[in-house]
């Protein structure tokens, strides 16, 4: 452009078309930024699969094996019962991990499993 218009006009649309490409890269970024953060979430639940799948454990003896430990507790499981749950299965899980995969399988946040969201998330 040859007027000071146009220059302005130019530049306004470098501007606008630069703005409007940077809106992709922001959600890429924050996707990304959302996946390293569960990072750790999503690692506990592959190492729990894979523990579980190689010492022979199947959806039925989980599912055993939380009502046996959730007795007392009407079908719901906290994370000091749950802990112990885990560890009694010996397949080398520190508490750490037990802890990751509670919080992992306790969506909702409010401090209890059931045995339905343990399995689904198991199997």
């Amino acid at each position: 452009p040859s007027s000071t218009l146009g220059r302005a006009l130019v530049n306004v649309l470098i501007i606008i078309g630069l703005l409007y490409l940077s809106i992709p890269l922001g959600i890429l970024g924050s996707a990304f930024t959302h996946a390293w953060d569960r990072r750790y979430q999503l690692l506990a639940i592959i190492q729990a699969r894979k523990r579980i799948t190689c010492h022979g454990f199947s959806a039925t003896d989980i599912v055993k094996l939380f009502r046996h430990f959730a007795q007392c507790n009407g079908g719901e499981m906290d994370m000091e019962t749950f802990i112990p749950m885990i560890k009694h299965l010996s397949m080398g899980f520190l508490s750490g991990d037990a802890v990751e995969l509670f919080r992992c399988v306790d969506v909702s946040g409010c401090g209890v499993i059931t045995e339905q969201e343990l399995v689904q998330l198991l199997f």
